[in-house]
């Protein structure tokens, strides 16, 4: 009988805790209508229809999000979206990691969408340690998860955008970076597996912009450490696109400066890759379980960082470079409220509707220079 109850008891506060959210997600989503609605959206970002309708059918969740993006730009937003798949530790990961990643490239492919994969070590494994990966250990769980990829039709064109190991050079104050000849190896070893079951295909590299390894370096006198050392060891013509992340901070909010680039063009130089990624975004909030050292950026400052994006972005173009920007644009704070909100409409920081117009004009600059867009709208 006490077992009965108690059950009663843990089935109650579910249902409770479900309603709450539901009722949570549905203001999030009336907030959201309520911002696009207030947009002047009498020009379309994009010559290409918009698909809310049958992307807010989809039964993926970034897929769903995107339809609003389509509402807000009264077009065809983006054709890509980035999505996460963790480097398989085991067999049962190799599998469960496939299924996962074949089901989402099946979603997006189904949408007319395109998939930016980012292959990374799931959170739990320490990055400075590659030694299981470059002793072959790992060798048979990833060559397995190729496998069940190949297996299940995905065809070569929508692996081509796949960075491994994202993120590899970030600072060595935080003990997150690879020691370049671990990440060199591992990378080689990983494109033999992948061109086992895809001969023609290679994988792309995703570093930070953010290349220092003091703990007092000063933006004001910046010292950068160069990105060379992860490509010198690179097989030869193994690498379709080079990657770079920046991002704005309490520190510099110039994008010429957290872009980095002349780093960015150097490391281009040395790889004699054509293909370019800029992996950014604008913060709406920052710090915001700490109401002394909380950032919050209007949209005026937003879209002064966002010309600047798409004025960089144009000199790689124009430099012949095919050039993608991928735009963080999701909400971190619904998951973790000690993350950053880089949002444009939908959260409780970006009510005020000239957040979405900001974005929108973005699209709309980047459509207009030909410069492709992929989003992150998810962790």
């Amino acid at each position: 009988m006490k077992q009965i109850i108690a059950i009663s008891i843990i089935l109650m506060f579910f249902v409770a805790y479900t309603v709450i959210n539901s009722f949570k997600t549905a203001s999030l989503d009336s907030k959201s209508q309520e911002v696009l609605n207030a947009i002047d959206k009498q020009q379309s970002c994009t010559q290409l229809p918009p698909r809310s309708d049958i992307l807010s059918q989809s039964p993926q969740k970034e897929i769903r999000l995107l339809s609003d993006y389509d509402s807000l730009c009264s077009s065809q937003s983006t054709d890509s979206l980035s999505i996460f798949v963790n480097i398989p530790l085991s067999q049962l990961d190799a599998v469960s990691n496939a299924t996962r990643l074949v089901n989402d490239i099946n979603q997006l492919n189904s949408n007319q969408l395109y998939p930016i994969i980012l292959f990374r070590l799931p959170p739990n494994i320490s990055s400075k340690n590659l030694s299981d990966f470059n002793s072959g250990k790992l060798d048979t769980y990833i060559d397995y998860f190729y496998s069940e990829i190949y297996k299940q039709g995905i065809d070569s064109t929508s692996l081509s955008d796949l960075f491994f190991l994202p993120l590899p050079n970030l600072p060595n104050y935080n003990d997150a970076s690879i020691d370049p000849q671990d990440f060199t190896k591992a990378y080689n070893r990983h494109t033999k597996i992948l061109q086992k079951y895809f001969p023609n295909n290679t994988a792309s590299i995703l570093f930070s912009t953010s290349t220092f390894t003091t703990p007092d370096f000063s933006w004001s006198s910046p010292d950068y450490s160069p990105l060379t050392p992860y490509l010198d060891d690179i097989d030869s013509g193994t690498i379709r696109s080079l990657g770079f992340q920046g991002l704005p901070h309490p520190d510099t909010l110039n994008a010429n400066e957290f872009l980095n680039p002349p780093i960015v063009l150097q490391a281009l130089e040395s790889s004699q890759v054509n293909s370019v990624f800029f992996f950014t975004g604008t913060f709406a909030a920052n710090h915001t379980q700490d109401p002394q050292n909380a950032i919050f950026l209007p949209p005026d400052v937003r879209q002064n960082i966002l010309n600047d994006v798409v004025s960089i972005a144009k000199q790689y173009q124009q430099r012949n470079y095919q050039t993608t920007v991928n735009l963080y644009a999701n909400d971190q704070t619904i998951t973790d409220p000690n993350s950053i909100d880089w949002s444009y409409f939908g959260s409780e920081h970006t009510t005020n509707s000239l957040h979405a117009q900001v974005l929108r004009d973005f699209i709309t600059q980047l459509q207009a220079s030909k410069i492709r867009l992929s989003l992150t709208l998810s962790d």
